[in-house]
């Protein structure tokens, strides 16, 4: 027993000394295991799609004859003839056929960059690159920014998902939208623009506050894409699917990959928009299918394998009638956060409309990811359980 005390008395008198170099040991270990956060990581295939980091070209905004543009300084304006430098910025107007500022003629096409390496141009925003003026069939003058694409990428990421959100979760969001970006950029070659800077595309407000921190995510997955069956995967995303993510083809209507073609979530469950309610005037409908005043009653619901409602039958006086999901959601207008209609009652002069998720909800769900970060899922992890299926790999 006595020996039994004295090792136990010689583990408390020397405990508390040997924590500080087990922990700085446990970090080095680590940090050799462990690339840092900047880094990419090694060992993915290469597609070699292009030599080095290519250029993408966002359509910010169109201008109608007549506008102007207000362009902060210094900056350079040159298009085929003429070349001049704006110390303090000035406003561009548009006739239709050429661009104006400070006296100065400038015909489309027009470039507009920084005097400077590494500066930015102002346009209502900061962006990197530079800025070209195109004007299309219809008169209209096209304000496009063209920049590389990691550098667009953190423009996007802290547009799109938002600088606060985890590590792990913004390198996910980084995978998906340069797959998107990529895809676009090889498939609208003959294009004036690749993508916009809106919902539509992906949204793109330029150097935003965290550009560094987004910068660096970037980096650490630099090149990477999603692909399928040899192709790059149209790796769209939304807000949130409401705990089951959606089919392509339900969304769409294109055949869609094994990748997209939905499933479980459950990691969204704390998004502010998991779940939504609104209401809906029974006069509403019944302008919009023609029936005359009199009773209606709700006969059946009809519903998609993701469990999102499909077709009303609604019972009216002139006999049975059918409302689509898309025709409630039209009515309803920006109450229908989603396409995810889970359940509709009729209650006396109104329906009740109760849905779940915020946006289309097809492939990467956005809080989703957020909650498999804060759960230590790495940004692989992520695109697994979104895309599964898919393959990682380099595009240069």
């Amino acid at each position: 027993m006595s020996g039994r005390k004295s090792w136990t008395a010689l583990w408390k008198a020397w405990r508390r000394p040997l924590l500080l170099p087990a922990f700085l040991l446990l970090i080095a270990l680590c940090a050799g295991v462990l690339p840092p956060v900047g880094q990419p990581l090694e060992g993915l295939p290469e597609l070699r799609l292009f030599d080095g980091e290519p250029l993408i070209r966002a359509l910010l905004s169109r201008r109608d004859v007549g506008s102007g543009i207000d362009i902060g300084g210094p900056c350079r304006l040159r298009d085929a003839s003429t070349s001049m430098v704006l110390e303090g910025g000035g406003r561009l107007s548009w006739d239709g056929h050429v661009v104006t500022v400070g006296g100065q003629r400038f015909e489309p096409p027009i470039s507009i960059a920084p005097p400077r390496g590494g500066s930015l141009v102002t346009l209502d925003r900061r962006y990197a690159g530079a800025l070209e003026l195109l004007a299309d069939d219809n008169g209209s003058l096209l304000v496009i920014n063209r920049v590389p694409v990691e550098t667009y990428l953190a423009g996007v990421i802290s547009a799109e998902m938002g600088i606060h959100f985890p590590d792990e979760a913004l390198k996910a969001q980084a995978v998906a939208c340069r797959s998107y970006a990529i895809r676009r950029i090889r498939t609208r070659k003959h294009r004036a623009f690749d993508v916009g800077a809106t919902q539509a595309t992906q949204v793109y407000r330029g150097v935003l506050a965290g550009h560094d921190r987004a910068r660096r995510l970037v980096t650490a997955t630099h090149a990477e894409v999603l692909i399928h069956d040899d192709e790059i995967l149209d790796s769209v995303y939304s807000s949130t699917c409401g705990g089951h993510t959606r089919p392509a083809d339900e969304a769409f209507g294109n055949a869609a990959p094994a990748p997209l073609m939905g499933g479980p979530c459950g990691h969204c469950d704390d998004a502010p928009l998991f779940r939504w309610s609104a209401t809906l005037e029974v006069e509403a409908v019944r302008r919009m299918l023609k029936v005359p005043r009199g009773p209606m009653s709700l006969e059946s619901q009809r519903y998609y394998p993701s469990h999102r409602l499909r077709t009303l039958t609604l019972i009216t006086v002139v006999g049975t009638r059918e409302v689509t999901a898309r025709q409630l959601r039209r009515l309803l207008g920006k109450a229908a956060k989603s396409p995810w209609i889970a359940s509709v009652t009729l209650e006396k002069d109104r329906f009740l409309i109760n849905g779940r998720g915020f946006g289309h909800g097809v492939g990467l769900c956005q809080y989703g990811a957020r909650g498999l970060a804060r759960r230590r899922k790495s940004a692989g992890d992520i695109l697994d359980w979104y895309f599964s299926g898919a393959e990682r790999a380099r595009a240069w």
